[in-house]
């Protein structure tokens, strides 16, 4: 098993503080999305639309965190929103290698249907697609 940079990842937190905080527990959020999807609890409630809830509220404080560390405006558009998430999210699984459950919903969501990736942002934090 692979281990984390921590060096690569103290000059990263150093470096965007905000968005490398929400991105800790967007990473977890994402892995538990992955984990949890189409599962149900023995009485039958949803524990996958609970984590993709979760994952949506990480993911709008992730973005939002993104301009306040200057890596993206206000005002861009949701491609490159999702242009500097991918290219973040690459980085963080550079850095922290074992997250292979976030890695493969991070890759489905952002990467297979960039569309469906400009929408979900533009609808978080009301962008023009």
């Amino acid at each position: 098993m692979a281990s984390a940079n921590w060096a690569a990842a103290g000059e990263l937190q150093a470096k965007i503080p905000h968005t490398y905080a929400a991105f800790e527990h967007l990473i977890m959020s994402m892995a538990d999305a992955h984990n949890n999807k189409g599962k149900s609890t023995f009485f039958g409630y949803d524990k996958g639309l609970k984590s993709y809830v979760k994952f949506e509220e990480r993911l709008k404080n992730s973005l939002i965190a993104m301009t306040l560390d200057g890596l993206v405006s206000r005002f861009d558009s949701a491609e490159e929103f999702r242009s500097m998430l991918v290219s973040l999210i690459a980085l963080w699984f550079e850095i922290f290698p074992n997250w292979n459950d976030a890695e493969a919903f991070a890759r489905e969501k952002f990467t297979k249907n960039p569309t469906e990736a400009r929408k979900l942002i533009a609808m978080l934090i009301g962008l023009s697609k």
